[in-house]
C-alpha cells in the first residue's frame, strides 16, 4: 500500500502544492490592496483655495531583495542564501531618492503658487488609525493630522520598499531580478475623499520596474542592477509627477 509520504513527493502531487501556493499567495495580495487607485482630477490644481500639506510615512532605507512566487520555507531559506551578496548590495543603499522626488513635487506647487507644506515627521503608517469607507475614500483616518493644518489637502506618500524583485518557482529563479520601487500615493480631503491614489505595493503588474539591461550577475557593485533600480526610481518620479501634474511636468523638471 501506497502510503501518504510517498503520494507527497510524487511530480504531479508537489506540481499542484505549488500551484496551490502560488494561487493563494496571488488572492493574498490581491486582497490587500488598501485603497483603489483614483485618477487626478487636474482642475483641483486650480482652486483659488488650493493648499497641499505633504505627509511622509517612515520608511526603511536600505533597499532589499523581494523574491515572488511559491516557496517553501526551505526554498526560502536556500534562496536567501544564494542570494545574499546581492541583498547585501542592496542594503548599502539609503533611499534618497524618494526625499528627492518629494522635494520636486514641493517645488512644482510652489512653482504654480500653490500653498504647500511639509509635516513636521514622517508618520508611521501603521500606527494610523484604520477607518470604515466606501469606494473613493482614503481607509486611514487623518482627522489629528488635519487638526494641525489650515491645508485643504493632505498629500500623502508612502515608500512601502524598492530594490530588485525576482520570481521563483521552489528553489528555482524563474526570472531575472529586476529594479523595483513599491510606493503607494494618496490626495485627501478634509471628508476623506481620495483626489488622487496608487497602489503600486500591492499592484499584480507595478509600473515602477525596470528589467535589467544585459547581465545581472556582477558582483560586488552589480552595475546593470544597479542602473535597472536607478530607471525604477526614475519611472516613480515621473510616475508621480505625471499623474498629480499631468506629462509637461515631467520635461519641466
Amino acid at each position: 500500500m501506497l502510503n501518504s509520504n510517498f503520494l507527497a513527493e510524487l511530480p504531479v502531487i508537489a506540481f499542484f502544492k505549488r500551484l496551490f501556493a502560488l494561487l493563494l499567495f496571488v488572492l493574498t495580495v490581491s486582497g490587500c490592496a488598501s485603497t483603489s487607485p483614483v485618477l487626478m482630477e487636474p482642475s483641483i490644481l486650480d482652486e483659488p483655495d488650493a493648499s497641499f500639506l505633504i505627509v511622509t510615512t517612515q520608511y526603511t532605507p536600505s533597499g532589499k531583495m523581494f523574491r515572488k512566487g511559491a516557496q517553501g520555507l526551505l526554498d526560502i531559506a536556500i534562496n536567501s542564501a544564494v542570494t545574499a551578496p546581492v541583498s547585501n548590495f542592496l542594503a548599502t543603499k539609503n533611499g534618497a531618492e524618494f526625499d528627492a522626488m518629494v522635494d520636486k513635487i514641493e517645488q512644482e506647487l510652489e512653482r504654480r503658487n500653490i500653498a504647500v507644506s511639509r509635516y513636521d515627521r514622517p508618520v508611521d503608517y501603521s500606527a494610523l488609525p484604520k477607518r470604515k469607507t466606501v469606494k473613493g475614500e482614503f481607509n486611514k483616518d487623518l482627522s489629528s493630522i488635519f487638526s494641525q493644518t489650515d491645508a485643504k489637502y493632505v498629500l500623502f506618500l508612502r515608500l512601502v520598499g524598492y530594490g530588485a524583485a525576482r520570481a521563483y518557482f521552489g528553489f528555482l529563479p524563474a526570472s531575472s531580478p529586476e529594479g523595483v520601487v513599491y510606493l503607494d500615493g494618496a490626495i485627501v480631503d478634509r471628508s476623506s475623499n481620495l483626489q488622487w491614489a496608487i497602489n503600486e505595493s500591492t499592484s499584480l503588474t507595478p509600473r515602477f520596474i525596470k528589467a535589467v539591461d544585459g547581465k545581472w550577475n556582477e558582483p560586488p557593485n552589480y552595475p546593470s542592477l544597479d542602473q535597472a533600480l536607478t530607471d525604477s526610481w526614475q519611472k516613480a518620479e515621473d510616475g508621480v509627477i505625471t499623474d498629480i501634474f499631468g506629462a509637461a511636468s515631467v520635461s519641466a523638471n
